[in-house]
């Protein structure tokens, strides 16, 4: 990846099949508010669920984050009744942080974030994410 981001900018990725070139999702990242941390977002079509392809976009998602900006904690929001979504979180090294309170969409979705120290994880944990 080269160039600078802004904040509101937001890099897209299509998730597709290897094999076929099939749309199976889609990932982003970005930086949305006045924080400095990434904001990633992972939506996989139902008939792909279970298939390892979230877990595997949120990896490449937050190794670009860290590669952008090293300094910068990643986050993400979740609604409170996806539960894969909030072991997958957790399995990365994610944190819950809190609840949006927003008259939005969001309101109530729980916040996850992975803190900038815990980019570089050990071995012994070889199914979280490595820099």
């Amino acid at each position: 990846m080269r160039g600078h981001l802004e904040k509101g900018d937001l890099l897209t990725w299509v998730v597709a099949i290897n094999a076929t070139g099939a749309f199976a999702g889609r990932a982003r990242l970005g930086q949305y508010d006045l924080s400095s941390d990434w904001e990633i977002q992972v939506v996989i079509d139902k008939a792909h669920w279970g298939k390892r392809f979230g877990r595997e976009a949120s990896e490449l998602l937050i190794r670009a984050g860290v590669k952008l900006t090293p300094t910068a904690g990643i986050v993400a929001v979740v609604h409170p009744q996806n539960g894969a979504s909030r072991r997958l979180w957790r399995t990365l090294g994610f944190q819950l942080v809190g609840k949006k309170t927003t008259d939005g969409w969001d309101n109530g979705h729980h916040i996850y974030r992975l803190a900038p120290e815990d980019f570089t994880l050990s071995a012994s944990h070889p199914s979280r994410v490595m820099q």
